[in-house]
C-alpha cells in the first residue's frame, strides 16, 4: 500500500538539474523521484529547526504574542 502523494511543480537552475540527474542515476531513481526525496529531506530538516526554535522560545517565555511570531521568523530565517 503506497501513501498518497501531492504533486507540485518547481523550477530549478540548469546546473542544479544536471546535478540532480547525476544523483538520480547514481541512486537508480527517476529524476522526479530523486527530487522528491531531497525535497522531503530538506522539509524535515527545516521543520526540525522550527520545532527546536519554538521550544527554546517557549522556555524563554517568548510565546503567545504576535511580536514573538516575527521574532521566530528572524531566528529561523
Amino acid at each position: 500500500m503506497s501513501l498518497e502523494k501531492k504533486s507540485i511543480h518547481v523550477r530549478i537552475e540548469v546546473d542544479m538539474h544536471s546535478r540532480l540527474s547525476v544523483l538520480a542515476d547514481l541512486d537508480e531513481n527517476e529524476i522526479a523521484a530523486q527530487a522528491a526525496i531531497f525535497l522531503e529531506m530538506m522539509i524535515m530538516a527545516k521543520w526540525h529547526v522550527v520545532n527546536v526554535t519554538a521550544k527554546k522560545m517557549n522556555r524563554l517565555g517568548l510565546t503567545g504574542n504576535q511580536g514573538d511570531v516575527r521574532d521566530l521568523r528572524v531566528l529561523g530565517k
